[in-house]
């Protein structure tokens, strides 16, 4: 490490151990769905191969076959309801998942804010106080945030939408695969690629979940404890696929009444700043981002976006937007360089980028 980056203090180690500890457990359950979604694939793999077969016998006794073919034999209706069916019972694994996670994060998030604090502290008499004082939030405060599954929800309603959006795929793909002639394995891959989607979306709305239940609870652990705590520093991962905006948050200072607005998938975390108490010195992600290579910053920033990075056309708090939906609040995003700085102006950065590749590969 450079002698001139401040070395991570005690409270830094603490909360990689959570974040290690959090993983470990989004792991294991990301495992478990995947296992279930793949038994769902089989149960409904024997329907998809008489189709397939059918298919190819009809190809070789001169028929054409169509997706008007293919939904009189009715065959098309029962694979669409089966995925349906199959799909919502999926969902309702994943509801009990996630749920299942958010209790478990909940109760963790509190123990660990505390373990924040005391490391936080700067002298043994502030440790000794928040062992003291510290207030645990009741447990009514924090029952709403394993309920983001209930009846109606944004989260209910994207998981209740992933068997549709299932057999709707399946239908797309078997259309495709007809309208362009390709053979019955070629026609079951395709099947199988839309019928993938919704464990890739599952798994998102459980990551997702399951760390807004966590920060969540440990925002209302560390308003408990106003009379320790006056607000949360972001903190990022200072790796190159952490994305722009979530390295610009790094480091700054947020009221209590502020949430941790990270976008989907996002793994950022919040360590808590003591009343009368500066954070401990710590390389934020701008000042790491700036003395990587350009290797580095071309894999966080983009070549274009780093080109223009390095010349000093933007600067990475520039990449920080923020959205607003009436269902989730406010959300991170990683700004285009096209929104920075308008068509034309990305569109020259774009092109010096394609160039000096060229010129360095000649």
């Amino acid at each position: 490490m450079d002698p001139e980056v401040p070395r991570p203090g005690r409270i830094y180690q603490v909360a990689a151990e959570h974040r290690r500890a959090l993983l470990a457990g989004e792991r294991e359950a990301a495992a478990r769905m995947v296992r279930a979604y793949g038994e769902t694939w089989r149960r409904i793999q024997s329907e998809l191969e008489y189709i397939t077969q059918r298919i190819e016998e009809a190809r070789r006794a001169g028929e054409e076959v169509s997706a008007a073919w293919l939904y009189r034999q009715r065959r098309w209706q029962a694979l669409r309801e089966q995925v349906l069916a199959e799909v919502q019972r999926f969902a309702g694994q994943v509801e009990e998942s996630v749920r299942a996670q958010q209790a478990e994060v909940v109760a963790a998030a509190q123990e660990h804010a505390r373990e924040q604090a005391q490391a936080v502290a700067r002298s043994p008499e502030a440790a000794a106080r928040v062992a003291a004082t510290w207030n645990r939030v009741p447990t009514e405060a924090t029952e709403d945030l394993v309920g983001f599954l209930a009846d109606g929800s944004p989260l209910r309603t994207l998981l209740d939408g992933l068997g549709a959006e299932a057999s709707a795929g399946v239908q797309r793909a078997l259309v495709a695969g007809l309208a362009t002639g390709q053979n019955p394995r070629a026609i079951a891959r395709l099947v199988r690629r839309e019928f993938g989607l919704p464990l890739a979306r599952a798994l998102m709305i459980s990551r997702t979940e399951v760390l807004r239940a966590y920060r969540e609870s440990t925002r209302r652990t560390y308003q408990e404890n106003r009379h320790l705590i006056r607000g949360w520093r972001w903190l990022a991962a200072h790796q190159p696929r952490t994305c722009p905006a979530c390295l610009a948050m790094d480091g700054s200072i947020h009221a209590l009444d502020e949430r941790l607005d990270d976008h989907p998938n996002g793994r950022c975390a919040m360590t808590p700043v003591l009343v009368d108490e500066e954070p401990p010195a710590r390389e934020t992600g701008e000042q790491w981002l700036e003395r990587q290579s350009q290797e580095v910053q071309e894999r966080v920033l983009g070549k274009a976006g780093a080109a223009a990075y390095r010349a000093g056309e933007v600067k990475l708090q520039d990449f920080v937007g923020r959205r607003f939906s009436p269902e989730w609040g406010t959300t991170r995003y990683a700004k285009s360089l096209r929104q920075i700085l308008g068509p034309e102006e990305a569109l020259k950065w774009r092109q010096e980028a394609s160039a000096r590749e060229r010129d360095h590969g000649d």
